[in-house]
């Protein structure tokens, strides 16, 4: 079995985040956290290199920052997520 991050992370989030539409600034820190450790792995494939573009200087892992300069032509894949994707909106929607 793999993980993506600890479990101890995953309690953090599964305690301070209801997903039900409400923002903390507990939930917005465990999931800083579990988006930390987890880092910069294709959550489909995790064994798969890191698709990065060449002519760029390396930035930030910040997730705002990777959401907002995603090229799909450079990489070629969709941007997906293993949460759901109401779960992923209601995050993205209160951190921007």
């Amino acid at each position: 079995m793999h993980a993506m991050i600890s479990g101890k992370t995953y309690r953090t989030v599964q305690a301070n985040c209801g997903f039900n539409g409400t923002y903390t600034k507990d939930c917005d820190n465990a999931m800083n956290l579990a988006i930390k450790e987890k880092g910069n792995v294709d959550d489909y494939n995790i064994y798969a290199p890191i698709c990065r573009d060449a002519s760029s200087p390396l930035r930030s892992s910040d997730p705002v920052y990777t959401i907002k300069h995603i090229n799909p032509h450079i990489c070629q894949i969709p941007f997906l997520t293993y949460m759901p994707l109401g779960i992923l909106n209601l995050w993205l929607t209160n951190v921007m």
